[in-house]
């Protein structure tokens, strides 16, 4: 398999992380630990290629151009499977990746694998396949979009997305990959959630009013503007994921990839 990571720095630290990244006053503090976690979860396995990038140059940038220019690099490579990992900014407009110029759509991303396809179709029958991984803000968004692609066309695409929570919800403090990697070594792990978050978001209460959230405070809803945060311990975000092959794992040489979602009392799902 083949897999590729893209590092996205993003617009604002919040204060409790800004004394840990001091020279990165533009990135999400989390984005890089994540990162760092899926390479090494992925370069253990046997016969996997890992590439990774942070923009031009390394200068930590990402444009559009150069996101979708490596995709098609990406797709270049000899490979039955390619996993493409995003850490960064989502828009709530359709769960778009955020990058330094704009963003990428669903649409310009499924765009560069069909064109992949229909070449990869004039030289050889072998079935390939396209894993998305997106722990961003909406990224559910992104799977709302592969559902709406006429079903005739989608299940031929052989894609597969893995969102770190609903299209509309955000995504918080790394959580998502931490459980999403751990799920990989061993599915029987069961994770506490509200304990994680609350881990999380430990040392961002209220100052005023002390509590983790009160609505009649003008501070704390200050606060959850700014950190991006549900109003609710209760209300955290739920993985999804939709498979256009039917499946809710995929095998890649010897290690089978495991997709993931968390059910709870949101939108009928209990």
């Amino acid at each position: 398999g083949s897999g590729i990571v893209f590092r996205k720095e993003a617009k604002y630290v919040p204060r409790r992380a800004a004394w840990e990244l001091p020279d990165l006053p533009g990135g999400l503090p989390d984005v890089y630990k994540d990162v760092k976690t899926v390479q090494e979860f992925f370069k253990e396995l046997p016969s996997f290629k890992v590439k990774s990038f942070v923009g031009k140059n390394g200068t930590g940038s990402l444009t559009r151009k150069a996101f979708l220019n490596k995709l098609e690099k990406l797709f270049e490579e000899r490979s039955s499977t390619y996993i493409l990992y995003f850490a960064g900014h989502g828009s709530s407009e359709g769960g778009a990746l955020c990058v330094e110029d704009g963003n990428v759509t669903f649409e310009e991303i499924l765009s560069v694998w069909e064109a992949h396809q229909e070449k990869q179709l004039q030289t050889t029958r072998r079935r390939q396949f396209f894993v998305m991984i997106a722990d961003s803000c909406f990224s559910g968004a992104l799977i709302e979009k592969l559902k709406q692609v006429p079903k005739n066309k989608r299940e031929g695409l052989n894609v597969a997305i893995q969102a770190a929570c609903r299209h509309n919800e955000t995504s918080n403090g790394g959580v998502f990959t931490e459980v999403f990697v751990e799920k990989q070594k061993n599915p029987s792990v069961q994770f506490k959630w509200q304990q994680m978050f609350k881990e999380y978001c430990d040392g961002i209460d209220c100052e005023e009013c002390g509590s983790f959230y009160n609505e009649k405070c003008r501070n704390c809803r200050h606060i959850r503007r700014e950190h991006d945060l549900p109003a609710s311990k209760n209300d955290i975000q739920h993985p999804t994921y939709y498979c256009t092959w039917r499946a809710d794992q995929h095998q890649i040489g010897s290690h089978t990839i495991l997709f993931y979602k968390r059910q709870g009392p949101v939108e009928g799902i209990s």
